[in-house]
């Protein structure tokens, strides 16, 4: 179970078979607001917006609406889950109780590890060790000069290289102690967007042909020195002990962005996760989190929706007409619209002033867009299933509103323009 942004619960479900290609179904708590008794009751579960399937080789939208017995209801799904009195993860099997022991162990271990933050303290410590005034004031000419809108470039380049020159004059003494060579810091920052700025100065005048002090030159070389430096006491001070290749980093930033944020069931992810907690070149905080989402998922197992064995047999039964319509075919279905509409194809052409059609040339302009599909449970213990197909015609007949097919229990029952 998760929560979205909008608060409500959705419960995730991996149907045996793909459902129109997809194999993984969000569905919310469907709810409407009552105001006699202000509260929100429930009317069953809907996935929400944005869910796609594949049906005749083509992308169609796809809604689920699958309405359990005795809705609606006052309580929740949700809120009967948390409203137990008990923590969920006694509800877990005692293997996956001491896993969590053993992940919680595990993280506070690291957390011992994490350096202390690079708090106010810290950052004014740098200036000990700096002339800041020159510094500082410097910084604040080269960046007045390189932003005056009444300079031309040749002009910025020329006089640029004074200030540049003074701050170099005043980082190349910098002596930094062990604790401060640490690349979480603003000092940092501040490094880097000297060497960026020196280095754009030195491009721009070249390209002008304004000769810099070559003291601007010395400055870029010891900012960027200097960033490595701190980058690497970054990685000593977080335990890591090298940079990631670049192919290394790619590789991690897949692994990380699966792991944490796709829609894989649980055992998938945390088998991602439990790669990542001990890949030696990851930073303690990355570390730390993907701890913190494998106990996440870990004590999602416990909360089970109150209707999954209804909604696992509801999902199992839809897979019934999305399977007679793949059989049937798109050219079919185009074809028994086109003859269906015949009547009032004629009469709309013609109240238009287009000259007749026959079926057989219109019903390849019709095109699926999206599928919806109903489920209700039979008192005898059955599933109803009421489809609606919503068709587009590419030529805009109709005036461009959509047709509307419904399908009840594998029957047609119905073909006609939307209003």
């Amino acid at each position: 179970m998760t929560d979205t942004e909008n608060d409500k619960t959705v419960w995730n479900f991996y149907p045996a078979e793909p459902i129109a290609g997809v194999s993984h179904i969000p569905l919310e708590e469907d709810t409407e607001f009552s105001p006699e008794t202000f509260t929100f009751r429930f009317l069953g579960y809907k996935t929400g917006y944005g869910l796609n399937a594949t049906l005749w080789g083509k992308k169609v939208s796809l809604s689920l609406f699958i309405v359990p017995p005795e809705t609606p209801r006052e309580i929740l799904p949700g809120e009967s889950q948390n409203n137990t009195g008990n923590d969920p993860e006694n509800a877990l099997p005692e293997e996956k109780r001491q896993y969590l022991e053993t992940l919680r162990k595990k993280r506070d271990e690291l957390k011992t590890l994490l350096p202390p933050p690079a708090d106010e303290a810290l950052e004014e410590r740098y200036w000990q060790y700096i002339d800041s005034e020159r510094f500082i004031g410097s910084f604040k000419k080269a960046v007045a000069i390189w932003n005056d809108p009444m300079r031309s470039r040749r002009a910025k380049c020329e006089q640029v290289g004074a200030p540049l020159t003074e701050m170099y004059g005043a980082l190349q003494t910098l002596q930094l102690p062990d604790e401060l060579i640490r690349d979480d810091t603003q000092f940092t920052v501040m490094l880097a967007k000297i060497m960026q700025f020196s280095r754009k100065a030195g491009e721009i005048a070249a390209e002008n042909g304004v000769t810099l002090p070559p003291e601007v030159a010395r400055l870029t070389q010891l900012a960027d020195t200097l960033t490595d430096r701190m980058i690497e006491g970054g990685n000593r001070l977080y335990g890591i002990p090298r940079d990631m290749t670049q192919e290394e980093h790619d590789a991690y930033s897949d692994l990380k962005l699966v792991a944490l944020y796709s829609d894989k069931p649980a055992k998938e992810r945390l088998s991602l996760l439990e790669t990542l907690w001990d890949y030696p070149l990851a930073d303690l905080d990355d570390r730390i989190g993907f701890l913190e989402k494998a106990i996440e998922l870990t004590r999602e197992e416990a909360l089970h929706c109150p209707d999954e064995t209804l909604i696992n047999r509801h999902l199992a039964a839809i897979g019934a007409p999305i399977g007679q319509l793949e059989a049937e075919g798109e050219a079919a279905w185009q074809q028994q619209i086109a003859e269906k509409l015949a009547a009032p194809m004629a009469a709309w052409r013609q109240f238009s002033g287009h000259p007749p059609v026959p079926a057989s040339q219109w019903a390849p302009d019709i095109r699926l867009q999206s599928v919806t599909i109903e489920t209700r449970e039979r008192e005898n213990g059955g599933t109803d299933l009421r489809t609606r197909l919503r068709f587009l015609d590419d030529n805009r007949a109709f005036d461009g509103r959509p047709i509307e097919a419904v399908i009840e229990n594998g029957q047609v029952t119905d073909i006609s323009v939307s209003d």
